[in-house]
């Protein structure tokens, strides 16, 4: 008999460890470093991410995902995963973060512009180019190709989706030029922002320049 309760309780333990409540979550991994930086019009996949649990082993079949990727509009898209395992627990959510950027030769062309100062660097309208630097692909240069007018400035993009840029000063007839724009998100209208001085003299020019 003695014996016999041994045994019943060796079995019981071990059906204890059999059936033992599964608690642990399983685990989501990026196997890309988060951000991802692509540029308009690049193939974006989203083929990267595994999850696996301690029971269950590989589930990156079943995690589900809320985001979606616009190549053909600079911006931030953000990417939410989740899986769970056969025992209903939840993996801790993981993020990651795509952003589609301009780059320089995304951005030539000829553009239209509209200048408004207090006393007008320009006539009303007149033409805009944007060429891609040579040096790297965040360079631009923007100058006026109206007639006469050459006013150049080296441009850079800035920012995670390069919707901004700025520009050095710039001295042009004794006036020296500075400022920064602002790029839509398909980079067909630039609206730059210009600080002019001269002895005593400023000014603030909205430019807009439309492809």
């Amino acid at each position: 008999m003695k014996y016999l309760n041994s045994f019943f309780i060796l079995f019981l333990m071990f059906l204890s460890a059999c059936f033992k409540v599964d608690i642990t979550p399983p685990v989501i991994f990026l196997n890309q470093i988060s951000p991802v930086f692509i540029t308009i019009g690049d193939e974006y996949k989203d083929d990267d991410v595994t999850a696996q649990d301690d029971r269950d082993g590989d589930i990156s079949s079943l995690i589900n995902f809320h985001g979606q990727v616009n190549n053909k509009l600079a911006g931030e898209y953000p990417i939410i995963y989740n899986v769970m395992d056969a025992s209903g627990n939840k993996a801790k959510q993981v993020e990651k973060m795509v952003f589609v950027r301009h780059r320089n030769y995304t951005l030539q062309g000829i553009y239209q512009t509209t200048c408004a100062c207090n006393n007008t660097m320009a006539d009303t309208n007149y033409y805009t180019s944007i060429s891609a630097s040579k040096l790297n692909q965040d360079e631009i240069i923007i100058s006026n190709i109206f007639n006469v007018k050459n006013i150049v400035f080296d441009g850079f993009l800035n920012g995670n989706s390069s919707q901004k840029l700025y520009f050095q000063n710039v001295v042009y007839s004794d006036t020296l030029f500075s400022g920064y724009g602002v790029i839509d998100n398909v980079g067909q209208e630039i609206n730059l922002f210009i600080y002019r001085q001269r002895d005593s003299f400023k000014d603030t020019c909205l430019v807009s320049l439309k492809k």
